[in-house]
């Protein structure tokens, strides 16, 4: 799925805004963050890839190997995730 289709699903489920922080594309939702990255430069038509989350009260260590979220193959189970653990 193109990029900006995540966007907007994502910002359709979550209800929220899209954050973006450098190339990495965000949102809050039920105590999670859901974030991605585009794959590649920021293109028309660029697909969006490493969909993750991560609960929000969770701070990562940097002095550890060990960060705590999920990998998701897509922005749909990304929320579905969240939404089977509320």
């Amino acid at each position: 799925m193109t990029l900006t289709k995540t966007i907007e699903k994502a910002e359709k489920i979550s209800g929220s805004k899209i954050q973006k922080s450098g190339h990495l594309f965000f949102v809050d939702y039920k105590g999670y963050t859901v974030s991605f990255f585009p794959n590649g430069r920021l293109e028309d038509g660029v697909e969006a890839t490493n969909f993750y989350t991560k609960r929000i009260d969770l701070k990562d260590d940097f002095n550890s190997d060990y960060f705590a979220g999920t990998f998701h193959d897509n922005i749909s189970q990304a929320f579905r995730f969240i939404d089977r653990k509320n």
